[in-house]
């Protein structure tokens, strides 16, 4: 079996960011810095380097937040066209009594709430409940 992929693109994929290549970007801004006469000092790079480890932090926060928001809502939805309507009635018993005890601010929640809605219209679509207009 012979590999398509050139040989450029292998090694832009396995390239790996390091210390040693960030010093080349920073030297070309402490120059540029210091032709315009201002001197940096390490209060500002300390400064710099808080400022943005908190937002990586706070960037990878939202992704897990994210991540686990996705599968709190696949948690509950299975492919409804796969369910009897007997099936369909009670997994809506079911989803109803698990939402009175769910706090409004909790992320299973917003979850339940999408759940709900895409079990609605299902039955809905099958004329297992009326719509209310």
């Amino acid at each position: 079996m012979q590999i398509t992929t050139p040989l450029e693109k292998i090694e832009k994929i396995s390239y790996r960011y390091s210390l040693e290549d960030a010093k080349k970007p920073l030297k070309r801004l402490i120059t540029r810095l210091l032709l315009h006469h201002n001197a940096p000092t390490l209060y500002f790079f300390y400064e710099i380097l808080k400022n943005t480890q908190e937002e990586f932090k706070q960037r990878e926060e939202y992704k897990e937040l994210h991540e686990e928001h996705k599968r709190a809502s696949n948690q509950y939805m299975d492919d409804l066209t796969k369910y009897s309507d007997e099936g369909l009635l009670n997994f809506e018993k079911r989803l109803s009594k698990e939402m009175q005890g769910v706090n409004i601010e909790d992320l299973q929640y917003d979850a339940l709430v999408n759940a709900y809605n895409e079990l609605h219209d299902e039955l809905i679509r099958r004329g297992l409940v009326e719509f209310p207009f």
